[in-house]
């Protein structure tokens, strides 16, 4: 009898394990291995790499990439304007235009500054934008002398942003007015260092677009890990931006880097201020693009998506990687 009922036990148990593990498997309908009859999800859903690769680069490289830049040369474009108006019609209500179209400027380029390879690349387009800090030195003995080319590589510490920031933010606006007004080799370094901006900005963004260089399907297109790949550029350049937000713009001039003696005119935008804004916008821009979030706000595939679907499921430990929300504000005091 003590027999019989062991018998009947185990069969009752093995059902119940059947039964059980008939319904735990992998509930996403994208998985390779979808099962429309499990009721509990047991992580054991795999994925078609390429496709989950080919959907990130395509949502990274239209829905980011590209309205980043779009935005960046349009501001840059504005920007120009407003300094030629500015040279031709010197007034502090024009300065102020100028003012605020170039922090507009340069809260753009904090999310652009991570793509620094293929057009961007080809042009060293950080270096000619924003190169920190700015040599003042040479940008005062070139207007003096008049004598400069823009276009050298040589050119990159006193051109771009952090130039034009000096030149227009520097002292209270009734002098920087002044010394316009009294020289006009002054108004022509201005309206050089625009315009050799907006001509950088939108060599890079005409090289990405498909109506021209198309750089974009190569981007889109390039679905393998190698070294080359869009995949390796955009891991190697998030992680480049990433420290140079965390050391030059902040590590630096906090003294964090340099054994305990801050810097602050190694900061970011000195003289307009607003180096804290420019870090945050920064952090911003890597959160969006580690998320996917475009820049309509959209949740799509973004690193964060295609980690946490690679078969290994060691690869869940990207779970645990956190970019400071943007809601986190730098509380450091730029200089008066």
């Amino acid at each position: 009898m003590r027999v019989k009922l062991q018998l009947i036990g185990a069969v009752i148990i093995s059902g119940s394990l059947f039964f059980s593990c008939s319904r735990e498997g992998c509930m996403d309908e994208k998985a390779l291995n979808y099962s429309d009859k499990a009721k509990n999800e047991n992580g054991s859903c795999l994925y078609d790499n390429s496709v989950i690769l080919s959907a990130m680069l395509n949502d990274i490289g239209e829905n980011i990439i590209l309205p980043r830049y779009h935005k960046m040369d349009s501001l840059t474009q504005v920007l120009d304007a407003s300094i030629q108006y500015f040279t031709s019609n010197i007034s502090e209500a024009n300065l102020i235009i100028v003012q605020q179209k170039l922090k507009q400027t340069e809260l753009a380029w904090q999310k652009c500054s991570t793509f620094e390879f293929g057009p961007a690349e080809d042009n060293s387009l950080r270096t000619h934008v924003n190169t920190f800090p700015t040599d003042v030195l040479s940008i005062e003995d070139k207007i003096v002398s008049g004598s400069y080319d823009l276009n050298s590589f040589l050119a990159t510490g006193y051109k771009g942003l952090p130039a034009i920031d000096y030149l227009v933010n520097k002292n209270d606006n009734n002098t920087t007015v002044s010394d316009f007004q009294s020289a006009s080799n002054r108004v022509t370094f201005l309206e050089n260092l625009s315009s050799s901006l907006k001509i950088y900005i939108s060599k890079v963004y005409l090289g990405w677009i498909a109506s021209n260089g198309n750089y974009i399907e190569t981007f889109v297109s390039s679905e393998g890990s190698d070294v080359s790949s869009s995949l390796s550029l955009l891991i190697n350049q998030f992680n480049y931006d990433y420290e140079l937000l965390k050391n030059a713009k902040i590590g630096i001039p906090l003294g964090k880097a340099t054994l305990g003696r801050p810097k602050p005119k190694q900061l970011e935008a000195y003289y307009g201020k607003i180096s804290a804004e420019l870090a945050n916008e920064s952090i911003k821009g890597l959160f969006n693009l580690y998320n996917g979030i475009s820049e309509s706000g959209i949740d799509e595939n973004g690193f964060r998506d295609y980690l946490l679907k690679l078969p290994d499921r060691l690869y869940k430990i990207t779970e645990r990687i956190v970019i400071p929300e943007t809601r986190f504000q730098f509380k450091w005091l730029n200089p008066k």
